[in-house]
């Protein structure tokens, strides 16, 4: 697909600052706890399917979107009724929790951003049986025991803080005794040394080992397979703002065509049997066919290339609570 150009210079520097604002939120901002969005309600299954069949066919951005496309770069968890007041929460690496701190039973979601993407889709479960949430996260510290080259404090080196991180966020994690622990993680545009991308098997490896050290004879653990990355022509939200009547031109490859964009679900998926673990693919819920899209009913689903907006996610409470439910 094309990659958009930017017509207006106005219209640039408006959706510039959008992003950069974006960014902020993204990295750790310390937000204040009255300026929580609201969050949409959830749907049931067939409704998910339904909109996301739908999405093929829409044109225009619906007029009634919510949260409306030029403000969705707000749809971050800090944002929404999740935000605490605890400095920690907002600054990675953060150990955040909700629900009673004695709680019969802990939930712990763990890994990187994407850990934090899916809290507005998992939290609504946890917290409605009186459970402990806790979210332990790290900003491009993926759950995956791997060397990645490039971090974001080190472009052109190894980051070896996130294995130093991992290893003591696994003893924290047993410590817990959780009943379940969630896993997610970001895996496209993995690099295991310089120019070469990481491999499905590299992933396979590295997920394989974080699932069998954070294992305890009790415990369940889940997967959250990554979702298509939406790259290749900048920002979604961009891409909307320049095809308002033909937002379809904003669609994204359910495997994308371009190598470092791929996600490496597959990966994920050979971790996930060799360790016995169940893996939720949620492909389904945001693509139809071969393309994932950028609107999916009333809902900007994307707030930049990689992460989900919190309003779709939370849209997805009710076919997320249907999928760990049996493991709570």
């Amino acid at each position: 697909m094309a990659q958009v150009k930017i017509r207006s210079s106005g219209a640039w520097k408006c959706l510039l600052s959008a992003i950069v604002a974006c960014s902020f939120l993204w990295t750790g901002t310390s937000l204040a706890a009255d300026s929580t969005q609201p969050l949409p309600a959830p749907l049931g299954a067939s409704s998910v399917a339904s909109n996301v069949t739908m999405s093929a066919h829409l044109h225009s951005i619906p007029t009634d979107m919510n949260p409306p496309w030029r403000v969705a770069y707000l749809s971050t968890p800090e944002l929404t009724k999740y935000a605490t007041a605890s400095p920690s929460c907002s600054r990675p690496p953060a150990l955040c929790s909700w629900g009673p701190p004695r709680a019969r039973n802990t939930v712990v979601l763990f890994g990187d951003s994407h850990a934090k993407m899916w809290l507005p889709a998992i939290a609504p479960a946890v917290l409605a049986r009186g459970d402990r949430l806790v979210l332990i996260w790290k900003t491009g510290c993926v759950a995956a025991s791997v060397r990645i080259y490039g971090g974001w404090n080190n472009p052109h080196g190894y980051d070896d803080a996130c294995e130093a991180w991992r290893r003591n966020k696994f003893r924290a994690i047993r410590a817990m005794h959780p009943r379940l622990i969630i896993v997610s993680e970001r895996t496209s545009y993995l690099f295991s040394r310089p120019r070469v991308l990481m491999t499905n098997s590299e992933v396979a490896r590295g997920l394989a080992s974080t699932i069998s050290r954070l294992r305890q004879s009790h415990q369940q653990i889940l997967v959250i397979g990554d979702n298509p990355a939406f790259a290749n022509y900048l920002n979604p939200l961009i891409c909307l703002s320049q095809h308002v009547l033909a937002i379809n031109q904003c669609r994204t490859p359910v495997t994308n065509p371009n190598p470092q964009w791929r996600d490496h679900l597959q990966g994920e998926i050979t971790a996930a049997r060799v360790t016995k673990t169940l893996l939720i693919d949620p492909a389904s819920w945001l693509c139809a066919s071969k393309f994932c899209y950028s609107v999916i009913g009333k809902t900007p689903v994307y707030i930049d290339w990689s992460h989900l907006t919190a309003a779709y996610a939370a849209i997805l409470s009710g076919v997320m609570a249907r999928s760990i439910q049996p493991f709570l």
